[in-house]
């Protein structure tokens, strides 16, 4: 069996870096899904990027964050030292400007979105300004903390106080071509209350797409129980958790974050930001192993976009990756209770499922699903094994694919016959390498009506007597 961490690992790229070589690389090192961020000015190059990964592979689960009412700062000349008290400039590419220190934006309109005294940031709030002139459609800042602005940094601002429900028209573009082309999941970024995602989803027609949020601050944690209900997982930055609370207090909310979601069968996505290539240093590799031990679904990567090529990518995918399963080899299924999407009868048959394949030892549980729900219902046992799921449902696949533990398998065709269906799964997953004929397995078989929302096979099979 080929040995791949059950905790997924992501990438995040920047869609000027979507390139075969680059994808291939990180799959092949243990990759299993990609995460791209859309500003404005990406927006067209959205379809090329989705494009490039389904090339790579079909089975890619890629997601995708719209960054429509964050503004980003157009390719500097040269790195740019700011020093606390400095002066810099904020105009719309194009304008004539003649101070000293200033950066360009593709945005027309700062100067109407801001007053004296609003606060920007920049880099994710690594580099507070605050707005001390507007004149014409120069905006004049100062800097209240030393930072760089590096050359070929892709370079995020973002306004204090905008409201915080308001779906930009980048917003709206970028959520319409994501579904348009394919994306298999949207994350929706700076939640702190429910509203905001039911006023996107309000606007969207797929019911395809699956729907991440990412916490802000202490109001989204105070929110969090009722924002959880109306998405389909998480995808956690502790930076914008810890935006208004101390590091510890983020810490402890994104442990109860995580399991909270666990009970509900839902999915958990945390960033990492590597600060080096190749090798993790001992903060990092902590951090990873404790995430891994919170029982976390997904480790997603965020590599600068300078350091983004195929041999980095390859070297920290495959450096996390050994962490990870490393990790692994010292924990058990922690089976949890509470109410998934699934049946009552589904959620009590996946615990079961839980403990038959950890006290029989068995190399792993199979699921045959049409819906997903038996392998949400499962997943969140975490088991110390792979989790076959077989389903006709291609977009299906890819979105339970980042699921702790589970590998998908897609099929054009399941036969209705039940000792049919069986032999095509097992045979599957064997053809694959994922077993051998004298493992033994459990399978656990959905419904073939459709729309039921029962399981109604649970059982241990031998391989070799269903390949006889």
């Amino acid at each position: 069996m080929q040995s791949l961490p059950n905790t997924k690992i992501g990438l995040t790229i920047d869609i000027d870096n979507a390139n075969e070589t680059l994808l291939a690389q990180a799959i092949n090192n243990g990759g299993t899904f990609l995460r791209m961020r859309v500003f404005s000015q990406d927006i067209e190059k959205l379809e090329f990027a989705i494009t490039i990964a389904r090339k790579v592979s079909p089975y890619l689960p890629i997601i995708v964050e719209p960054q429509g009412k964050f503004l980003r700062i157009n390719n500097l000349e040269k790195d740019l030292i700011l020093k606390r008290y400095d002066k810099l400039a904020i105009i719309p590419k194009g304008w004539a400007d003649q101070n000293e220190k200033k950066v360009e934006i593709d945005y027309p309109d700062l100067a109407k979105e801001v007053v004296v005294g609003t606060k920007i940031f920049m880099n994710n709030h690594q580099i507070p300004l605050q707005v001390t002139q507007i004149y014409g459609k120069t905006v004049i800042c100062k800097v209240l903390a030393n930072g760089i602005l590096v050359k070929g940094d892709p370079i995020d601002i973002e306004i204090e106080n905008l409201d915080p429900n308001r779906l930009t028209k980048d917003d709206s573009d970028i959520l319409a071509k994501a579904i348009k082309f394919g994306a298999d999941y949207l994350v929706i970024p700076g939640v702190d209350n429910v509203s905001q995602l039911r006023q996107i989803k309000k606007g969207v027609s797929s019911r395809q797409i699956k729907y991440l949020v990412k916490i802000k601050g202490s109001k989204g944690i105070k929110n969090f129980d009722e924002i959880i209900q109306e998405a389909d997982g998480i995808f956690i930055d502790p930076e914008e958790v810890a935006s208004d609370i101390s590091l510890y207090e983020a810490i402890v909310a994104i442990k109860q974050m995580i399991q909270k979601v666990r009970r509900l069968g839902k999915n958990s996505i945390i960033e990492v930001k590597a600060s080096k290539l190749i090798s993790l240093n001992s903060e990092e590799i902590s951090s990873i192993i404790n995430l891994v031990q919170d029982r976390v679904d997904c480790l997603n990567i965020t590599l600068k976009a300078r350091e983004a090529n195929p041999e980095t990518v390859s070297g920290i995918v495959n450096t996390v990756a050994h962490t990870v399963i490393n990790t692994e080899k010292f924990l058990t299924a922690n089976p949890v209770t509470g109410d998934t999407l699934a049946s009552d009868t589904t959620d009590t048959l996946c615990r079961y499922v839980s403990n038959v394949v950890d006290e029989l030892d068995l190399k792993g549980a199979l699921i045959l699903t049409r819906t997903g729900k038996t392998a949400y219902s499962l997943a969140r046992h975490r088991l110390k094994t792979p989790i076959w799921s077989v389903t006709m449902n291609l977009w299906l696949g890819r979105q339970i694919s980042l699921l702790h533990a589970i590998r998908s398998f897609i099929v054009d065709t399941l036969p209705d016959d039940r000792d049919e269906l069986v032999s095509k799964a097992v045979k599957l997953i064997f053809e694959h390498g994922e077993v051998d004929a004298e493992d033994k397995i459990a399978l656990v078989m959905g419904s073939t009506v459709e729309e039921s929302g029962l399981n109604s096979i649970v059982e241990v099979i031998a391989v070799k007597d269903v390949l006889a």
